[in-house]
């Protein structure tokens, strides 16, 4: 295994073990002990979605030089292979699931 995949596969094992902590810390800790003014889990993980995947465009952007080659890049892998974006989105939507659940 080379130091990226070494450093990615740590950074990736850290935010999973850390993202639940903070969350429970945040929920237990809100409005000094009132859960009236507690945030609501589902639209948490909804926006903690969206920046995972803002920042993986952003990386893609970045790997394929440019923006156009970006949307290329998504169209070629995503639009056009159909059966594998279905492989892939149902682990996806199942990871979606248990991330809602497991903020409970």
């Amino acid at each position: 295994m080379d130091t990226a995949a070494a450093v990615a596969l740590f950074v990736l094992t850290l935010q999973n073990i850390s993202v639940p902590i903070m969350m429970r810390l945040a929920r237990t800790t809100s409005g000094g002990g009132n859960m009236g003014n507690a945030y609501c889990i589902p639209v948490l993980v909804c926006f903690q979605e969206v920046f995972k995947i803002v920042f993986s465009i952003g990386l893609l952007v970045r790997e394929q030089g440019g923006l156009n080659q970006a949307i290329g890049m998504i169209n070629q892998e995503i639009l056009l292979k159909p059966k594998t974006t279905l492989k892939l989105g149902v682990p996806a939507l199942c990871y979606f699931i248990q991330n809602n659940c497991q903020q409970l």
